[in-house]
């Protein structure tokens, strides 16, 4: 059977017990992207073809929504990358102002060009996370740039042309049991009048292993709040990153607790999202109301771990008196 999810379609085989996923297709607009057994590829592009006729179809290789996607014909991992987009953005000009200071506001024109720069910057967000902080920062600053704002934004330019080669998001197997983790930070910087707080988050799919290292189940409970802890202190693991962030509070905060609770909050909240996500794509698609059931019966297929650097947070969460 098919089902409709959103924007995303996905067919399961009822051979074996709640059906095999055998066929995943993403839409944008009229572009589609999916993956799936060949047998059933070929029955969708055939039904495809019969209701609008010849389709234009890239294997492998091919872009995609601006992300350029090229897969390995032997590992069948996928590198995605927007390093054909790099040329096309250019620095913005300003040789003529080299001895003035960075505190001068720019005039019109280079408003209007670092306006431009920084759209264009934040359109690699999509495959180039190490940068997304620094995209936030220059985004505060486009209705009124100094030209230290627009030296800072060809700085991060000439940073990324000369490491595009390596800059994007590899798609690689990962052998079971798999874990979702959240990683969690936040910065809080009390000012006169103002107070400047940033959060950020990465969301990783890891390969959970064995983390007890041997350790009895007791001790893990003591360890964690009551629920075994998905990594120990020095382990290696593989990791897939999936999503990540790099933004303001959408909350006033008056404390760094406040700031790294609040960041860890609406982080463990994207990270549940991503986790019922992948739920559906391992056991099928479900009612909004039937995920939440999973997710609060601790059902979910993919258990959802998260982390913060903040030990005022982690005791205070994990005490036996939560406080």
């Amino acid at each position: 059977f098919t089902v409709c999810r959103g924007r995303t379609l996905e067919r399961r085989s009822p051979s074996a017990g709640a059906g095999r996923l055998v066929l995943i297709i993403s839409t944008h607009v009229d572009d589609l992207k999916g993956a799936g057994e060949e047998k059933y590829r070929q029955i969708f592009l055939k039904a495809l073809e019969a209701r609008f006729g010849q389709l234009k179809i890239k294997q492998r290789v091919f872009e995609c929504v601006g992300v350029m996607h090229e897969q390995d014909p032997k590992t069948f991992e996928i590198w995605t990358h927007q390093g054909h987009y790099v040329p096309q953005i250019k620095e913005i000009p300003c040789d003529l102002k080299a001895l003035v200071s960075d505190e001068t506001p720019a005039d019109e024109d280079m408003t209007a060009m670092f306006m431009s720069l920084v759209g264009a910057l934040a359109w690699l967000v999509l495959t180039i996370p190490a940068i997304c902080v620094y995209v936030a920062y220059l985004q505060r600053h486009t209705k009124a740039p100094t030209l230290g704002h627009v030296r800072r934004g060809n700085r991060l330019l000439r940073w990324i042309r000369r490491n595009k080669t390596r800059l994007g998001v590899w798609f690689r197997k990962l052998q079971g049991p798999l874990r979702l983790v959240t990683l969690s930070d936040s910065a809080f910087k009390a000012q006169d009048y103002q107070g400047l707080v940033m959060r950020g988050c990465i969301i990783l799919l890891i390969e959970a292993g064995s983390p007890s290292g041997g350790l009895p189940s007791a001790d893990l409970s003591e360890k964690s709040g009551g629920s075994p802890p998905a990594l120990k202190t020095g382990q290696e693991v593989r990791c897939q990153v999936l999503d990540w962030y790099a933004r303001k509070h959408s909350r006033v905060v008056r404390s760094t607790y406040a700031a790294e609770l609040l960041s860890l909050i609406d982080a463990v909240g994207q990270g549940n999202f991503i986790a019922s996500c992948l739920d559906e794509v391992l056991v099928g698609a479900h009612s909004a109301l039937e995920l939440l059931k999973r997710h609060q019966q601790g059902l979910r297929s993919i258990q959802h771990d998260a982390g913060i650097d903040a030990k005022a947070v982690f005791d205070g969460i994990t005490a036996a008196q939560p406080r």
